[in-house]
């Protein structure tokens, strides 16, 4: 997946209600590493973002069940166009799944003890996570981005603006 972003010409990255929070976790922190993507929810946006790309772009889905309709279409338009589609969902055998080139499994809240307690994309939250690692260790570059990025919003930091 990081081979896949990493060479992308345009990066989307999509989800629905929820799965767009870790969208945005996403986009954001590629931005602190110096990858530009775009985070989009609505539904049209998608299907017109995956119609423009080619096959040197790529497109992220987000879905917990792998089945929102939304999503699923985007993705079928998207690997129409030969598009780089990586689909993060809960359920393995899911519509979303049928339309990736890689596709990210993560458990659902339902599988883990005290799940009333957990957000439903907590499990989201640490593949993005997990992500970044990977870009990280691979390439020290990233490393030097990141912490470059965090300098810069840390010197804005002072005690009259930071509990404004």
């Amino acid at each position: 997946m990081v081979d896949i972003l990493k060479g992308a010409r345009r990066i989307f990255i999509i989800g629905m209600f929820d799965s767009y929070l870790a969208a945005i976790a996403l986009k954001n922190r590629l931005s602190i590493i110096g990858i530009m993507a775009e985070a989009i929810n609505d539904s049209r946006a998608m299907k017109i973002a995956a119609a423009q790309c080619g096959k040197e772009d790529a497109f992220v889905a987000f879905s917990r069940s792998g089945s929102t309709k939304e999503i699923v279409e985007t993705a079928a338009i998207a690997q129409v166009r030969q598009v780089k589609t990586i689909a993060i969902t809960c359920y393995d055998s899911s519509p979303i799944t049928e339309n990736s080139d890689v596709n990210i499994i993560v458990p659902d809240k339902i599988s883990v003890n005290n799940s009333a307690l957990m957000s439903n994309h907590i499990t989201f939250l640490f593949v993005v996570d997990l992500i970044m690692s990977i870009f990280i260790s691979s390439d020290k570059t990233y490393l030097k981005k990141k912490l470059d990025s965090e300098a810069v919003l840390a010197s804005d930091q002072t005690m009259t603006n930071y509990y404004l």
